[in-house]
């Protein structure tokens, strides 16, 4: 059972940090670049599982975005997939995110 636990913390730290990684990747650039841009952005954002506080990382970072100047179906369209705490999804939807550049 403390095995169980310890794997869980360990795949809600893992979602964290790539949510977070994703985050600071994607938030770089000022206002001006932001409003400069015309042309439409494609965001992939992967969640290892469903957790509360993964989901409120999500939502701060769209938020983000958006006080830079990105809305959703505007400028900017969010492909957001969740792995269901399996590493091989992970994977796969790295791959498609790729693929779909």
């Amino acid at each position: 059972m403390i095995s169980l636990k310890s794997n869980k913390i360990k795949a809600l730290a893992a979602g964290l940090m790539l949510t977070l990684a994703l985050g600071v990747l994607g938030c770089g650039g000022d206002k001006k670049e932001a409003g400069a841009k015309a042309e439409k952005v494609n965001v992939g954002i992967v969640q290892l599982v469903e957790h509360e506080a993964l989901d409120a990382a999500n939502k701060g970072f769209i938020d983000g975005l958006a006080s830079k100047g990105y809305k959703e179906g505007q400028n900017i369209t969010f492909d957001k997939q969740n792995a269901q705490a399996d590493q091989s999804n992970l994977q796969n939807i790295a791959h498609r995110f790729v693929n779909n550049k």
